[in-house]
């Protein structure tokens, strides 16, 4: 099942990207052409979005269970079963949440996460 953090979510969707490797470039006066060096990698960064098929009063506790993640590191397993492990969540965005018309008193709520993978 998709979860972050251990939070479960009806659908996690999302591509998180590697690590890069840096490079500085420089330019000097009076010399020909440029130089280039290689610099420490880069974290890889991640976006996904995480969405919640439940009653009211449930989607507001999976909101405070997701906003309270910020600032942590949290391994998320997304709808296709990958675990992408040391995700440091840097920004939590705000809840979408529209009503759900199938026979129930259900709503659907929508937010995101991102940040960097930690190395």
């Amino acid at each position: 099942m998709a979860s972050v953090g251990g939070v479960s979510c009806k659908f996690v969707k999302g591509v998180p990207s590697g690590p890069s490797m840096g490079v500085k470039i420089w330019r000097r006066d009076g010399v020909n052409g440029t130089a280039s060096k290689k610099t420490a990698q880069k974290s890889g960064v991640f976006s996904f979005s995480l969405m919640k098929i439940d009653t009211n009063t449930n989607v507001k506790t999976w909101q405070t269970a997701i906003e309270a993640l910020g600032g942590t590191i949290v391994s998320i397993i997304d709808d296709d079963g990958d675990t992408h492990t040391n995700c440091l969540i840097v920004n939590v965005s705000e809840m979408v949440k529209t009503d759900l018309y199938d026979g129930a008193a259900k709503k659907a709520a929508i937010m995101g996460v991102n940040g960097y993978i930690k190395q």
